[in-house]
């Protein structure tokens, strides 16, 4: 009894809506100009005042990613997770006296070096061209 007293109990109601098809297209085209989902421009629409009629829409508009960013930080990420291994298998071999601290700090100094290119990366990727 008490997990449906608890489900009443949510801060958040669904709230649902029909339209026709032709209307939900012009809905779609609505939510693509602004950037915003179905449920966000709703919300939006909700909050505004309306003026004479017409509904003015005064949400935040969602950040578009680009695409060749996001790629970017995803193989960002994969190189990391490389980069954090070789740096593991070069303090286990220091560890176990297989390299000497010569060779390890040289090939710590070689992860700085790629660290910082690719940092540099995503600068550059960062700029709105």
């Amino acid at each position: 009894m008490q997990k449906n007293e608890t489900k009443k109990n949510k801060s958040t109601v669904v709230l649902s809506l029909r339209v026709p098809e032709s209307e939900a297209a012009m809905y779609d085209a609505m939510c693509k100009d602004a950037n915003l989902s179905r449920s966000e421009l709703l919300r939006a629409i909700i909050k505004t005042k309306t003026n004479g009629g017409g509904v003015v829409i005064n949400a935040p508009q969602k950040k578009v990613k680009n695409p060749d960013y996001s790629k970017l930080i995803f193989y960002y990420n994969k190189a990391s997770n490389n980069i954090n291994q070789i740096a593991k298998k070069i303090n286990s071999a220091f560890a176990a006296k297989i390299i000497s601290e010569e060779a390890m700090l040289s090939g710590i100094k070689v992860l700085q070096g790629i660290e910082k290119l690719l940092e540099m990366g995503l600068e550059n990727g960062n700029r709105k061209g």
